[in-house]
């Protein structure tokens, strides 16, 4: 079977188990199907042959009810919050998680958190999950941070928290789960995101340094001048583009980009026939801190290069 009711299968399942009782052998098979309806439908009725005997199952009506957020008194709430709705391209926001399950209820249930896919958003775990409790709940918080690959108003649907019965600690199981054919889901709120487009057609956007060094100032004609340009900070600094330099009668080499938690750096080696300027190279970015465009620009460097006499 590959659909049911007109929608995949996802998965499926076979269990089987035999008994024997009074020297009589028996045995029970059973198959899961797995799949997920957008709508109410009904499960049609499916005949099947048993040992020769002809059976048919009954149909079965499914409801479609749309998530229901949580609020405040239930046995289990689930909450979502960002820092800030509206915010720049390239710049980051903060969502906040938060999980309460009543004192009352069972601990050893398993609690497994579903994040959305949502298109031009990346969310980053920060890996730290904190528990507290206050009056009348066991209390648990995640943070993810928030990037957007698009401007736009975007919207991150209601999160899912899966809650089975498992004997297994549900404060070490938030964010990672298992399947239990008995489980209960509760939904969070859902969340708005406005991104704003950089002015100006910039691109970057954070909070940076810039600096260009040359391993030497002079040269004989025909040996290579190395010079790196870094730049340090935070902010998109991955969409920094690669510099590019021109420089009269001088032959340049460049290498690739390299980003890393450090920063940007670029690499070049220079060779000119007699005495150059490496020129100020410039960066414009969008200032975190001022919200205004910058432009950060490197001193220009004098080279001499000392003729070889033959």
């Amino acid at each position: 079977m590959s659909k049911i009711a007109g929608y995949s299968v996802l998965s499926t399942n076979n269990a089987k188990s035999i008994s024997i009782m009074n020297t009589k052998r028996m045995v029970q098979s059973s198959k899961s199907y797995t799949f997920k309806p957008l709508k109410s439908l009904q499960i049609p009725a499916y005949t099947l042959i048993v040992d020769g005997v002809k059976q048919t199952t009954k149909p079965i009506k499914i409801t479609y009810k749309k998530p229901t957020k949580t609020k405040a008194g239930d046995d289990y709430i689930l909450e979502a919050k960002v820092d800030k709705t509206t915010f720049f391209l390239g710049d980051t926001a903060n969502l906040t998680i938060t999980f309460k399950a009543k004192k009352s209820l069972s601990a050893t249930n398993q609690v497994e958190l579903s994040m959305p896919n949502v298109k031009d958003l990346l969310f980053t775990n920060n890996k730290k999950v904190t528990h507290i409790a206050d009056e009348n709940y066991n209390v648990q918080t995640l943070s993810y941070q928030i990037k957007a690959n698009n401007f736009g108003t975007i919207r991150i649907p209601s999160l899912v928290v899966t809650i089975s019965n498992q004997s297994r600690d549900a404060f070490g199981n938030f964010l990672y789960g298992g399947w239990n054919a008995q489980q209960k889901k509760i939904f969070s709120n859902a969340l708005t995101l406005t991104v704003k487009p950089l002015p100006d057609d910039l691109r970057v956007f954070g909070d940076f340094t810039m600096k260009a060094t040359v391993d030497k100032q002079k040269v004989k004609q025909g040996d290579a001048v190395n010079l790196t340009v870094r730049i340090a900070g935070k902010g998109n600094i991955g969409d920094i583009e690669a510099l590019k330099i021109d420089i009269n009668n001088a032959t340049i080499y460049s290498d690739d980009v390299v980003t890393s938690d450090q920063g940007w750096q670029q690499k070049f080696a220079i060779v000119g026939g007699k005495n150059f300027v490496i020129p100020s190279l410039k960066l414009d970015y969008f200032d975190k801190k001022t919200q205004t465009k910058k432009t950060l620009s490197t001193q220009p460097i004098n080279i001499q290069v000392d003729k070889v006499t033959p």
